[in-house]
């Protein structure tokens, strides 16, 4: 009978591993086809700032090398009119999204779809990881709820296909706080030890990504202070349970500075510099306060707040005055702010569990570092000047975590309760969230189609015209190759290159849709430059993008003329 007895509960524990199982690969598939639904192609949402990342990429697996940061060496890091502290170069430095990328390259050849087939990827690693943390500090209801909520989230879901270091970040800092947890929760100190150093060290690897990364250390290190804190008020001393929180902070440093190493030790080899990053972000920061409009607040007579970038807390103080800034570049991103504070009130209402302050802490210390970062002091004018770097509102992803962890625990209690008017609000909830999320991916991805349409036309004709140079302004020429894994003889040219330009066996294209994250102006200003002086030759071709808005001269069609005499 006891033997029977063991063999039914092994039976029920494999069950129920299969269960979990099917479930996870069930969710995750969900996470990809949602993310592949709403995949427009390798045409990236912003040219600029992913073309730069997308061709150094190409660049080093073609050239079989890694960056070269020897220009810093010996650098003059007051001289800031010097090209290396323009903030583009700033890219080369977040390893953690370009190595793994050179290696896949190297490995697999080159494609431009596989770059974003891996930052997919990535964003299916964060659904995982979010869903062994609900797991593991609630259960498994309301674990598949956060990932059913993360599935259709559109903040990851839009970034998920784009080449940028947001979601592999966000990846990285997942694991790493699902290994904290772990810590804590250890049952042997060696458990605790190795689950709290990798915690670090993927929170180190999520910095290398991306520098917002940071802000992962400095909430696990608030966390402990307050814990600490709250240890000492309650026992009115420093016991045991303190030694432990200051020996856990000691260790996921160690696992953070261990992974910065990884990129720490090249800027040494190559720049003899272990700290070059933080160095050259310090002068990018001076540099874009002596050459961007800011934003300012005065303190006092002699200090004043500067805010460069464009995040929230530089729109902020242009409310009152400039009010058109605010919805794209603040509202509408943050849009998530209203799940995550409305559930949290509503778990707040229904129940008290420590996990609920720990992800609301992560949420207050994210958007704070988000909104004002101070990154440098500068004097001028005998007014000195604190510089806070408000970062761009794509940032928001980092928030993805404690938004859809303290939803998840929100939903899953009201459907515990067993109160009929509970379980509907519950659904009622989930279901408008969605609604609500699919709603918006429609609407942004029919916006990303408006690069796409052209640019096709434009390769079309590239393909049909082989041996033939075809010049373009060189935004929308980088699209182009970008989209053709440079194929094709598809030069950039801007305004007062028109000397450089071979005649015989080529051609011009004037117009076309460029991308939201670009002002059409650009475009209308090449084509003012360039249609003068080509006004006499042949149009062969002339199409429109379907998708654009056309009225107010804004993306005109795409027009191609002959240049062969």
């Amino acid at each position: 009978m006891k033997k029977s007895l063991i063999n039914r509960k092994a039976k029920d524990r494999l069950r129920s591993n299969e269960t979990r199982i099917a479930l996870i690969a069930l969710l995750l598939f969900a996470v990809l086809m949602v993310r592949l639904l709403c995949y427009t192609g390798p045409i990236f949402a912003n040219t600029q700032d992913e073309g730069i990342y997308y061709t150094r990429i190409v660049s080093s697996v073609i050239y079989h090398n890694t960056y070269d940061f020897t220009a810093y060496r010996n650098a003059n890091f007051s001289n800031l009119t010097s090209g290396i502290f323009n903030p583009a170069e700033a890219f080369q430095f977040y390893v953690g999204l370009m190595y793994p990328e050179i290696m896949l390259g190297q490995i697999f050849g080159y494609d431009v779809n596989l770059a974003l087939y891996y930052i997919i990827f990535t964003s299916l690693v964060e659904a995982l990881f979010i869903f062994l943390i609900i797991e593991r500090i609630a259960n498994r209801r309301a674990a598949a709820i956060g990932c059913i909520l993360f599935a259709f989230f559109p903040l990851d879901v839009l970034f998920a296909t784009q080449l940028e270091p947001q979601v592999p970040l966000a990846m990285a800092c997942t694991i790493g706080i699902y290994l904290f947890i772990r810590g804590l929760d250890g049952k042997t100190a060696r458990e605790t030890y190795v689950a709290l150093f990798l915690s670090g060290l993927f929170v180190g690897l999520g910095f290398i990504t991306n520098p917002f990364g940071s802000a992962t250390l400095v909430f696990l290190v608030i966390f402990l202070i307050i814990v600490s804190v709250k240890s000492i008020i309650e026992k009115g001393k420093m016991g045991t349970e303190l030694r432990a929180n200051m020996l856990a902070f000691v260790i996921v440093v160690v696992g953070f500075v261990v992974a910065y190493s990884f990129s720490g030790f090249l800027y040494q080899i190559e720049a003899g510099n272990f700290l070059l990053y933080p160095e050259v972000y310090h002068s990018i920061t001076i540099y874009q306060f002596e050459t961007q409009p800011l934003a300012y607040m005065n303190l006092t007579q002699n200090i004043s707040i500067a805010m460069v970038t464009g995040g929230p807390g530089y729109y902020i103080p242009l409310l009152l005055d400039q009010p058109q800034y605010i919805y794209d570049s603040f509202l509408r991103y943050w849009g998530v702010l209203f799940y995550a504070v409305v559930l949290l009130a509503m778990f707040l209402a229904i129940n008290r569990n420590k996990w609920l302050y720990f992800f609301g802490l992560m949420f207050l210390v994210y958007f704070v570092m988000m909104s004002a970062l101070p990154t440098a002091i500068v004097t001028q004018n005998g007014i000195t000047y604190i510089v806070l770097d408000s970062k761009q509102p794509y940032v928001m992803e980092a928030l993805t975590l404690p938004a859809i962890v303290i939803a998840a625990l929100g939903l899953e209690l009201l459907l515990r309760s067993r109160d009929t008017g509970k379980t509907a609000l519950a659904i009622i909830i989930i279901l408008a969230v969605i609604s609500a999320d699919v709603l918006d991916l429609q609407s942004d991805t029919q916006y990303y189609n408006t690069s796409i349409a052209t640019v096709k036309d434009m390769v079309g004709f590239a393909s049909a015209h082989r041996n033939s140079t075809i010049y373009a302004e060189w935004l929308f020429a980088g699209e182009a190759n970008i989209y053709s894994d440079y194929k094709y003889k598809i030069d950039p040219i801007s305004c007062g290159d028109e000397k450089n330009i071979t005649l015989n066996g080529s051609y011009m294209a004037l117009g076309g849709m460029i991308n939201f994250d670009t002002s059409p102006s650009i475009m209308l200003a090449f084509d003012d430059c360039t249609a003068y002086n080509f006004s006499t030759y042949e149009q062969v071709y002339n199409v429109s993008d379907p998708y654009a808005n056309y009225s107010g001269g804004y993306a005109p069609p795409l027009e191609i003329l002959n240049l062969s005499r």
